[in-house]
């Protein structure tokens, strides 16, 4: 289960992407549904209407690059902790826009990688229900 922030739209807070048991890799058959946390809310995946890929954002971590540059700083000097800070905390997010078939639409942002993110975009690149960076 992946816990996805909501970060605009008819739902907030925290968002769990259902799947089933992962032991042969992320499969399209494997999603089993969108859970809302906050507002109990279930969907089943044919409930999705349509699921588009809003953007990718790299977000900085100021406690990340305050560590990176003070490492930076003891093993290579002055040079090194201004390329420390500005190597570190870099955190990559995914946004996408889901709307359900009531209507009801929500924004998630999760880092790309996870499985269960995954899972769920196999599946509506199958069902034919996404679009790639056409704005929500």
């Amino acid at each position: 289960m992946l816990l996805s922030n909501a970060i605009n739209g008819d739902f907030s807070g925290k968002v769990a992407m259902e799947i089933g048991a992962l032991w042969d890799g992320p499969d399209a058959d494997k999603f089993k549904g969108v859970k809302f946390m906050n507002g109990n809310a279930f969907y089943l995946p044919r409930q999705i209407k349509r699921v588009v890929q809003l953007e990718a954002v790299q977000n900085s971590s100021m406690g990340k690059s305050i560590v990176k540059g003070i490492a930076g700083g003891l093993l290579f000097g002055g040079i090194g902790a201004i390329a420390g800070a500005a190597s570190g905390g870099k955190v990559n997010m995914v946004r996408y826009g889901i709307e359900f078939t009531d209507g009801k639409k929500v924004i998630i942002e999760n880092t790309p990688d996870e499985k269960s993110l995954e899972c769920f975009l196999l599946y509506v690149k199958r069902a034919g229900i996404f679009e790639q960076n056409l704005g929500f």
